[in-house]
């Protein structure tokens, strides 16, 4: 399976020994539950990669679960068109 990490991007891109543990996460949080099924849970999982790669969204960690905290004013839409 190739990589879904991205190169040069993320929040530690400038940094070449330092790698990204949130993005990492993510990836695997989507593909464990795509595996499972769930492919609607995996697709909005990959879209909050997508955001919080482009900086739009911070997420954090906390006892084993992400949450997602949004850093403009202004509202991330998922479209219907980005749904499975």
């Amino acid at each position: 399976m190739a990589s879904l990490l991205t190169e040069g991007q993320g929040k530690y891109a400038a940094y070449d020994n330092v790698e990204d543990f949130v993005e990492h996460y993510l990836i695997r949080l989507a593909e464990d539950n795509a595996n499972d099924g769930d492919t609607q849970m995996a697709h909005a999982i990959y879209h909050v990669l997508e955001h919080y790669l482009a900086g739009d969204v911070d997420v954090y960690l906390e006892d084993g679960v992400a949450y997602v905290r949004q850093i403009d004013d202004d509202d991330i839409a998922i479209e219907e068109d980005d749904m499975p």
